[in-house]
């Protein structure tokens, strides 16, 4: 970890390990403007707005995308361990994933690995549909979790559980672009063989991202320092218009096979 170098993924300067006991001590980077889940919970009615929402999933993804080229599964993506990170020089605020207790590497040490354990590891409703089932699974599940967490800054609702566990139920994105459907519909995709990936970088050069005015990319992705304080306070439509994919109906209704 010490020697991933990626500004969405917070620094980790030393770790140090007990022999005797095999725990170990990390050392991380500091961050000083609160997690992902706060902003959440105070955008919870509308979501957040789809420009500022598409940046955040671009920046989580590019960390991702970092962990999972050296190996690593992250294995507990979720808002609370989405931090904010403000960078004075700049004045620009980014989206850095921390919490790295249950960071799991390949055995060869260059790509993740499928794990076979059978404990289920993660927070509910984060948890993929593999590991739920106590399948073997692979650094998908980091992909699975991303998904959830981005239906849920868009919509304001939780992914929830349907009758089985590869069909969950969702609020109809009905005044969602097309592009927004698709990378969500291939992120929350319950086989994870089929899956969207990260390696190949397939997510960040899915149209989602590249068919935007400007395009999405690392230079211009973070969010600056107002646009931050708007999401940490809120909004309602009288501040930002008619931004609502739902609409009226909160109910989930269905999967992607029904919506």
């Amino acid at each position: 970890m010490t020697r991933i170098e990626n500004r969405f993924i917070l620094g980790v300067h030393h770790c140090l390990r007990n022999a005797e006991t095999d725990q170990h001590v990390v050392f991380l980077g500091y961050s000083d403007q609160g997690d992902l889940s706060n902003v959440i919970r105070t955008n919870h009615d509308f979501g957040i707005p789809e420009p500022l929402a598409k940046r955040l999933l671009y920046m989580l993804l590019s960390g991702l995308t970092d962990l999972h080229k050296h190996g690593f599964m992250h294995r507990d993506i979720k808002p609370d361990n989405l931090l904010f990170s403000y960078n004075p020089t700049t004045q620009k605020v980014r989206l850095v994933i921390s919490a790295f207790g249950l960071l799991k590497k390949g055995s060869d040490g260059s790509s993740p690995m499928v794990s076979t354990d059978r404990t289920i590891y993660g927070t509910p409703p984060y948890i993929s549909p593999e590991a739920m089932l106590e399948q073997p699974y692979n650094h998908k599940i980091d992909v699975w979790a991303s998904g959830c967490i981005f239906y849920e800054i868009v919509t304001g609702a939780n992914v929830q559980a349907g009758p089985n566990l590869n069909h969950p139920l969702l609020l109809p994105l009905t005044n969602a672009n097309p592009d927004l459907l698709d990378i969500l519909q291939k992120m929350l995709d319950p086989v994870m063989s089929t899956r969207i990936d990260t390696l190949g970088d397939t997510l960040l050069s899915h149209p989602y991202f590249t068919k935007s005015n400007p395009t999405i990319g690392m230079d211009n992705v973070e969010l600056g320092w107002d646009e931050f304080q708007f999401l940490k306070s809120g909004w309602d439509r009288e501040t930002v218009g008619d931004w609502d994919p739902v609409g009226d109906e909160r109910e989930p209704v269905g999967d992607f096979d029904t919506l």
